[in-house]
């Protein structure tokens, strides 16, 4: 069901309400701030409205441009935005930013804008994207062959008894319980290696960890270290 039409029938709000309180940023689905009223909800979806929170500002959605030329543009993705829309076709995305910023700043009303990389919705870091179409082959090869090395950092449960570490395990999209996860037979999986090293601990409870990838798996940092005893907090 529709994000709008739940919100509506749970809350006693008309359906152009709803609406509004989804784009103004007064609803969370399962934890996190939702913009999409055309969202599909699973049933057992966790939904609050808040009427009393503030609109979500434009301030919140502005690009943080790290450097620009005719042929990059290199900017910091916030938490809680995607790279790029997925098959929701979500609007508040980092893509639809840079695509807004561009358009502004040149007067263009579409302007190209190409995705070289991403990082997952909850990771805070620098993506870069490419201005133009000749642009994005020569980088997106460079991040596939490894010219382009990228470190992680990230707060995780416990303390590590051994570090720095190698993890070698392949990933499947579906484990069984239709997550991503390890490959336990690893012919089903695709080879995945995460470096990472300890630099600092926090008491008996939680460690900082720096992370390099040799490869780039979806979520493959999250579930190495999960895997391994230390999930990522948050």
């Amino acid at each position: 069901m529709r994000l709008d039409k739940r919100i509506a029938q749970l809350f006693g709000l008309s359906r152009r309400a709803a609406q509004q309180a989804v784009r103004q940023g007064q609803v969370d689905v399962n934890g996190q701030p939702c913009l999409e009223p055309a969202l599909e909800v699973e049933p057992q979806a966790q939904l609050v409205y808040d009427a009393n929170r503030p609109r979500a500002g434009t301030t919140a959605r502005r690009l943080h441009v790290l450097y620009e030329d005719p042929q990059i543009l290199i900017v910091n993705k916030p938490a809680r935005v995607l790279t790029q829309p997925t098959p929701a076709r979500e609007r508040d995305t980092l893509l639809e930013r840079a695509g807004r910023y561009l358009a502004r700043k040149h007067g263009h009303k579409r302007p190209y804008v190409g995705i070289v990389h991403r990082l997952d919705q909850d990771t805070t870091g620098v993506i870069l994207m490419v201005a133009n179409a000749r642009a994005l082959r020569p980088f997106q090869a460079m991040f596939r062959a490894h010219a382009v090395e990228r470190r992680y950092l990230g707060v995780v449960e416990g303390v590590f008894l051994a570090a720095p570490g190698r993890i070698d395990m392949p990933l499947v999209g579906d484990r069984g319980d239709g997550r991503r996860g390890v490959s336990r037979d690893p012919s089903l999986g695709v080879p995945a290696v995460t470096h990472f090293k300890v630099l600092e601990t926090f008491g008996q409870t939680a460690s900082m960890v720096e992370c390099r990838l040799e490869t780039g798996r979806t979520h493959q940092i999250r579930i190495h270290l999960a895997e391994i005893g230390h999930p990522v907090v948050g």
